[in-house]
C-alpha cells in the first residue's frame, strides 16, 4: 500500500486486518495494532515520517459498515490506533494508493465532483485538500494544448494487433499520483495523450499544482490495452506496467516496458518468471532501516 523511507506498508483492501510494516531488503516486518472490526472495504494505508520525533506514523482509511469513510492513525511501536475527525463532505470520497511527499502522506480522491488530493501533515496530524486547477483532468473534454498554449490534434496512433475487437471509445480520462524526482506529481493520461503536473510549495499550507510536461505516446490505449506510469527514471525515459488482452478478453496479462518519448520508442523489460497478473509498488526507495526498531 504505502511506501516511506525503505519501508512497506502492507495489508489488504478489505479487511483492516492485519497490516505489517516491513523492510524487502533485510526481509524484517513488524505487524501493526489489531482492530478487530469489520469494514464494507476501501482500506488503504499511508506510512510516513515524522523528523520532530523521528518516528514512524501510519494513517489509514475505510468505508465502515454503516458506510462511512473513516481515517485512523497510529505510530509505530503504538498499542492502538486512534480515530481522526474529518468534514462531513469527506464520506463520499474514494481514496487510491497513498505517496509520502514533503512531510505528509497525500491521496487521490474521487467525489462527486472532480478529483482532489487528500493531504495529511504527520507532524502535526493535520488535514487539508487540495484542489485540482480548472486544466487538470480535461484532455477528455478536448483542451489539449502545448507549451505555447496551441491546440493539439491527435497524432496518427497505431492499434495493437489482436484477435478480439478493440473498442473505439476511450476509458474515462485518469489521474495518478507519484512522486517523480523528489517531487509530488499528477499523471494525467487520456488515449494516447499523457500530461505531468506538479504539486510545488514548500509548506504544507501552501501547496499548489503546476503543469510541468506532456507527451504523445503514439499508442490507442484503450480497454483491452491500458498503462500505468511506474516511475520516470531520467527526463527521457519512463518504466510503464502495460496490460493487455491476448486472443480474448480473460487473456489478461502485465508486462514492464520503458517509455522513451522523445524518442517515440518503447523497449520491452523481460524479468523472467514475472507471473501474467501482478500489483506493482511505486516510488519504493530501498534502505536498511529496521521496522522492529523505529
Amino acid at each position: 500500500m504505502g511506501t516511506c523511507r525503505g519501508l512497506l506498508c502492507v495489508g489488504s483492501y478489505s479487511a483492516l486486518d492485519p497490516v505489517f510494516v516491513c523492510n524487502p531488503i533485510t526481509r524484517e516486518y513488524k505487524r501493526l495494532p489489531t482492530s478487530g472490526e469489520t469494514i464494507m472495504g476501501g482500506h488503504q494505508v499511508g506510512l510516513g515520517f515524522d523528523p520532530s520525533t523521528r518516528k514512524y506514523k501510519a494513517l489509514r482509511t475505510y468505508v465502515d459498515m454503516e458506510g462511512r469513510r473513516c481515517f485512523e492513525v497510529t505510530t509505530l511501536g503504538a498499542s492502538s490506533w486512534r480515530r481522526l475527525d474529518v468534514p462531513e463532505g469527506w464520506q463520499a470520497y474514494f481514496v487510491y494508493e497513498p505517496v509520502f511527499w514533503n512531510g505528509a502522506i497525500h491521496w487521490k480522491a474521487s467525489g462527486n465532483e472532480r478529483d482532489v488530493i487528500i493531504s495529511f501533515d504527520v507532524c502535526h496530524e493535520k488535514f487539508r485538500i487540495i484542489s485540482f486547477t480548472q486544466d487538470v483532468g480535461q484532455f477528455d473534454h478536448g483542451v489539449r494544448h502545448d507549451n505555447n498554449g496551441q491546440s493539439l490534434l491527435p497524432p496518427q496512433g497505431f492499434v495493437p494487433d489482436g484477435n478480439v475487437p478493440l473498442a473505439t471509445t476511450s476509458e474515462p480520462n485518469e489521474l495518478e499520483l507519484l512522486g517523480f524526482r523528489g517531487c509530488l506529481t499528477i499523471v494525467e493520461h487520456d488515449n494516447e495523450w499523457m500530461r505531468e503536473w506538479e504539486v510545488t510549495g514548500d509548506k504544507f499550507e501552501d501547496l499548489s499544482i503546476c503543469f510541468w510536461d506532456f507527451h504523445d505516446t503514439h499508442v490507442v490505449w484503450n480497454p483491452y490495452m491500458t498503462y500505468i506510469v511506474i516511475g520516470r527514471l531520467s527526463s527521457e525515459c519512463f518504466l510503464l506496467r502495460v496490460s493487455a488482452c491476448y486472443g480474448n478478453i480473460s487473456n489478461r496479462r502485465m508486462h514492464f516496458t520503458y517509455f522513451f518519448p522523445k524518442k517515440a520508442n518503447y523497449l520491452p523489460l523481460d524479468i523472467p518468471g514475472l507471473p501474467p497478473r501482478f500489483t506493482t509498488i511505486r516510488s519504493y526507495e530501498p534502505s536498511l532501516v529496521s521496522p522492529k526498531t523505529v
